[in-house]
């Protein structure tokens, strides 16, 4: 594991990426992605499995051609849990004010990140589509955000299902290759990997 003197050198020259996992939307109180399973509806899930994952019941929709109706329930879900808290949680809003960091990679749906943006008055550019990826802009103290799993307010950009995994290699190609080189060239350590590429 680096050092701290590590780390804050890093960070001063741009080099480090933050990759959000699920435990930081769960700390600011949303639900996890197993209360999301047990919240949805009966009609959703597979009969077959007593306690299915999101994975399960996502697989079960696309098999019953149903995903249309539930990722807007999924995002009904998200949005209310949101919408409850009152302000953005303290590690968002430390997050946003790393200067010096300029690219973040979560893994969920919801757009807390981008609250804790415009709440310190931070500029920010989601990225969900090979179109964002282009279009993103070059200022320094712009944070962008790599939302791989898709954002909240587009319920077909969700990714949950093996489906949706290779529809997101094969219609985000650029996308695609962008997080699998930061992916390989990043160090396997408990904070996010510093990564060879420019953002």
């Amino acid at each position: 594991m680096a050092d701290l003197k590590t780390i804050a050198a890093e960070l001063k020259r741009g080099e480090d990426v933050f990759f959000l996992g699920a435990g930081m939307s769960k700390c600011a109180g949303l639900p996890s992605s197993a209360e999301l399973a047990e919240q949805l509806p009966a009609n959703f899930k597979p009969p077959d499995i007593e306690k299915p994952t999101l994975v399960e019941i996502a697989d079960h929709c696309d098999a019953e051609h149903r995903r249309a109706q539930l990722n807007p329930r999924i995002r009904e879900l998200i949005k209310a849990a949101q919408d409850a808290l009152a302000a953005p949680s303290p590690a968002h809003l430390a997050l946003a004010r790393l200067k010096d960091v300029n690219l973040v990679i979560p893994t969920n749906w919801d757009t807390l990140l981008e609250d804790a943006c415009k709440a310190i008055k931070r500029d920010y550019y989601p990225m969900v589509t090979d179109a964002d990826l282009e279009g993103r802009p070059k200022s320094p103290g712009t944070l962008n955000i790599l939302k791989m799993h898709g954002t909240l307010d587009s319920p077909g950009s969700y990714v949950i299902s093996e489906d949706d995994f290779a529809r997101f290699k094969r219609e985000q190609p650029n996308l695609y290759r962008r997080l699998e080189n930061i992916f390989i060239w990043s160090r396997t350590t408990p904070r996010c990997g510093k990564t060879r590429t420019s953002t």
